[in-house]
């Protein structure tokens, strides 16, 4: 398994893959076994209680896990294979005994409705505790929108309302960072990019081991890397796991009333 501190995950841009369709583990059949590593483990971090994202699928998307599943797939060679574990840390799950983080070689944070500065929201310091012992426990992750702002707050950082405003559809004109130029995650990526994006929320400062990869007008921080000594993180404040069609389709259906969403569907296979 290539992990986000060793390889530019999503660098390379998209890659059909001819392989069988994937077993997606359940408390059921999620087994671990004794020294067992030819299968990575990926813990899907689902940071979107199930009625809201229920709502999202019913207006044409598709559940978290089935668009981390996809965005990951889009990039195994033929026959390759993940084992996929979702985690519902929004609805109050835990992870079954016998089961734990140190089990996973990797984790990918969702989206979220929350605001990572508002603790007393239901399961956001839960959703805190859980990404922190994530980081202390070493195990590399990935997060878009919500799972930077969550790990930026978890790890000292601050996080705020956008004072500019939300940014829905296609956040234009991101551009890399020198540090971001010189970074695995950019790999081979034009020094300015747009991507399908829907926040409200932006870092407002990282914690100090955290480094800028991108930024454009409306966000300061589109993308960046969290490192201290063998613990990284990396995080992109946009979406490229979204399909543009998806995307269309909820924004077509949300009303005002709705949830604010910060995912739509599909395997729009983005680079980082």
């Amino acid at each position: 398994m290539t992990t986000p501190c060793q390889t530019p995950a999503r660098a390379a841009g998209a890659i059909d893959s001819k392989s069988s369709p994937r077993r997606v583990p359940t408390r059921d059949n999620f087994k671990v076994e004794p020294g067992r590593c030819d299968v990575p483990r990926i813990l899907v971090f689902n940071g979107t209680p199930q009625a809201a994202e229920s709502r999202l699928v019913e207006a044409g998307s598709r559940t978290y896990d089935t668009l981390i599943r996809e965005a990951f797939d889009c990039h195994l060679a033929d026959r390759a294979k993940i084992d996929y574990f979702t985690l519902r840390v929004a609805d109050g799950e835990h992870l079954p005994q016998g089961l734990g983080i140190v089990d996973f070689d990797g984790v990918w944070i969702s989206g979220s409705p929350f605001n990572a500065y508002r603790p007393d929201q239901p399961s956001v310091q839960a959703q805190i505790d859980l990404v922190r012992e994530i980081w202390e426990k070493g195990l590399p992750a990935f997060g878009s929108c919500w799972g930077l702002q969550l790990m930026t707050v978890a790890l000292g950082g601050t996080v705020h309302l956008n004072p500019r405003g939300r940014e829905i559809g296609v956040a234009r004109r991101i551009h890399q960072t020198s540090e971001g130029r010189a970074h695995v995650m950019h790999h081979d990526k034009a020094p300015t990019f747009e991507a399908l994006c829907v926040h409200e929320d932006e870092v407002a400062a990282l914690p100090p081991f955290g480094t800028v990869l991108a930024s454009n007008d409306v966000s300061r921080v589109q993308a960046a890397v969290m490192t201290e000594g063998d613990r990284c993180f990396w995080g992109v404040q946009y979406h490229p796991e979204f399909d543009l069609a998806s995307f269309c389709r909820e924004r077509q259906n949300s009303t005002a009333e709705s949830t604010f969403p910060t995912f739509f569907g599909g395997k729009f296979c983005l680079r980082m």
